[in-house]
């Protein structure tokens, strides 16, 4: 896992001193290492930082070439299939300088081309690649998006980053601010793809390659993946099994790594089951919880009982109530680089900075949701066949079962806009703005299954999973040079169990029965019976105080004329203030 960074001139060449300042703005994805290359006379530049975890040795290096230098790399991820890879290509005649990952991507493009490449290899990645011969530089992103990359192009040059202060560091870049953000800001609680905040800065989408021309400048875009429509009609049990050694195979590969491996550990499902096929494969597993005095949902108390049971060395950071949360609100502004605010993102930055002081990698649950259906709007889908709720009766005979479905999951997703707009604390201005974007970002995105339950998966792994959980999770973990692996999201098991028909994962009377039925046994009932909740930060109410009100009503919100007036935070959710003080600390920074 690092941070990239490069720059291709169409004028002129690139100013080196620049280029390695803005390489090392992302020092804490990569602290073990750091490499320029410039090529095309000089007007191209990759820079790499490293986070050491395959080959630690120098052989790992970056940016790293093929054996003649016409083909170079910089590249941010794991190859987790790459042992395999190696030996065909060594079978076929290539040389190995290292035992990296990173060098198979150098010979397999050599060797399969690019598509070839890309439809062969599992695992996280973004990468830029040089092509000398053609003249062509790629950017290239995974398919579900797990490790980002933004990019600026103009006339003169184009620059790609993992992460947006890299790019802005360029003082040419002129940080012109896209009000509409701001608008989706309140909506969706991000900024969602492919925008930024800024103009002419974009978030390259998932399973997407964009080839640039060196000598015109000319870009070429394409879709290299997308999740296949079909219908395996398997029984159960049938599905069961496969599902089940394609889990264990996940888990297998993302175990492959030359420093130790621990699990985020929550008292849910995902990381339960993950739990339990890395001890089925002879691991010994360091767990890592979070939890909060005070709280008797405070999930360390589960997870307790499951790291004892399947025999993990539990390990928990507990949270509590006075502890400051301001000056690491200021931390996490300047980190994310644009308005991102979930307030699990504390969450995860506590249980990060936690597991990194003894551990650089740890797998982690996300995406188990996703793949089986497991949030609980899926659940209100299945309630609403039945009848719909209050708010959804008055749209009968006056939208679309798709528009009446959408609202379903965007009532969801956009509670706190909701929140906001009912007690006046918007103003009539921006009020005005939301409603004319209301779930456009939703809109294009649902309805890409005939299938109800597919459909929303779809819509989940497009929207929320991409520009909210992946985005907290990269974000929040590499602050702390921490790598997060994800095994619920290869590519082969998310394929093979949105195949089967969505009777077979999703039971709205058992979620994730999949998972459930692969615990039973080795969890106690009372773990297994839980209700599902998520990663949230249960000392929301502490944003609440009048420090944070005072900074809200007393700066650039107000000039904005983003507020209506002075908010009274007695009135309204920590989940609104965190929002409001998140905002108002952004624009300050920015």
């Amino acid at each position: 896992m690092c941070g990239i960074i490069g720059q291709l001139n169409f004028r002129g060449t690139v100013d080196r001193a620049l280029f390695d300042a803005m390489r090392d703005t992302l020092v804490h994805r990569g602290p073990d290492g750091y490499g320029t290359e410039i090529r095309h006379d000089g007007r191209l530049a990759l820079g790499h930082r490293r986070l050491s975890i395959l080959d630690l040795s120098e052989r790992g290096h970056q940016p790293m070439s093929n054996e003649d230098g016409t083909v170079w790399i910089t590249f941010n991820g794991e190859i987790y299939n790459f042992g395999p890879l190696r030996e065909q290509l060594l079978t076929a005649g290539h040389h190995f300088r290292s035992t990296t990952d990173t060098e198979v991507l150098v010979h397999g493009y050599e060797e399969w081309g690019l598509e070839g490449l890309l439809g062969r290899i599992k695992g996280m990645f973004a990468f830029g690649l040089w092509d000398e011969r053609r003249g062509k530089l790629v950017l290239v992103r995974d398919r579900f998006g797990i490790k980002p990359l933004v990019y600026h192009a103009d006339a003169d040059r184009l620059v790609f980053a993992s992460e947006i202060k890299a790019c802005t560091r360029d003082p040419a870049l002129k940080k012109v601010l896209r009000e509409d953000a701001l608008a989706d800001y309140f909506l969706y609680s991000y900024v969602p793809h492919p925008d930024t905040v800024w103009e002419g800065l974009h978030k390259l989408r998932p399973a997407h390659y964009l080839e640039v021309d060196a000598a015109t400048g000319a870009q070429r875009m394409v879709r290299y993946w997308s999740l296949p429509e079909r219908i395996e009609p398997l029984p159960y049990p049938a599905a069961l099994e496969r599902t089940d050694e394609l889990m264990r195979e996940a888990v297998r590969q993302h175990l492959v790594s030359d420093v130790p491996v621990g699990l985020f550990l929550s008292g849910g499902y995902d990381s339960s089951a993950v739990l339990l096929y890395m001890r089925e494969l002879g691991q010994e597993v360091d767990a890592f919880s979070l939890g909060f005095a005070g709280s008797e949902r405070s999930e360390h108390h589960p997870a307790a009982t499951i790291a004892g049971a399947l025999g993990a060395e539990h390990h928990v950071r507990l949270l509590h109530y006075e502890d400051e949360v301001f000056p690491l609100i200021e931390r996490l502004v300047r980190h994310y680089d644009e308005p991102f605010a979930v307030s699990s993102q504390l969450t995860y930055h506590y249980i990060a900075e936690y597991a990194a002081r003894t551990h650089k990698v740890v797998l982690g649950g996300d995406g188990g949701d996703e793949l089986l259906a497991g949030y609980h709007w899926y659940a209100q889908l299945n309630d609403w066949r039945a009848g719909p709720r209050s708010y959804l009766r008055a749209l009968r005979g006056q939208a679309s079962l798709r528009e009446q479905r959408l609202e379903v999951y965007a009532r969801e997703q956009t509670g706190v806009y909701h929140y906001l707009r009912g007690r006046g604390i918007l103003s009539p201005e921006w009020l005005g703005r939301l409603e004319g974007r209301a779930y456009d970002y939703f809109d294009r995105h649902y309805g890409q299954s005939d299938d109800a339950i597919k459909s929303w998966q779809r819509l989940d792994i497009d929207t929320f999973m991409l520009d909210n959980c992946l985005q907290r999770a990269d974000s929040s973990s590499m602050l702390h040079s921490l790598e997060v692996r994800v095994p619920f999201l290869d590519h082969e098991l998310f394929e093979f169990v949105y195949s089967l028909p969505s009777d077979r994962y999703f039971d709205p009377q058992q979620p994730k029965r999949m998972l459930y039925d692969k615990l039973s046994g080795k969890l106690p009932a009372s773990v297994l019976e839980r209700g599902k909740q998520g990663f949230g930060f249960q000392h929301r109410d502490a944003l609440k105080g009048p420090a944070y009100q005072d900074f809200v009503n007393r700066g650039e919100l107000v000039k904005l004329g983003i507020l209506a007036g002075p908010v009274d935070f007695g009135r309204i959710t920590g989940e609104e203030a965190y929002h409001l003080v998140f905002l108002e600390q952004w624009l300050r920074i920015n």
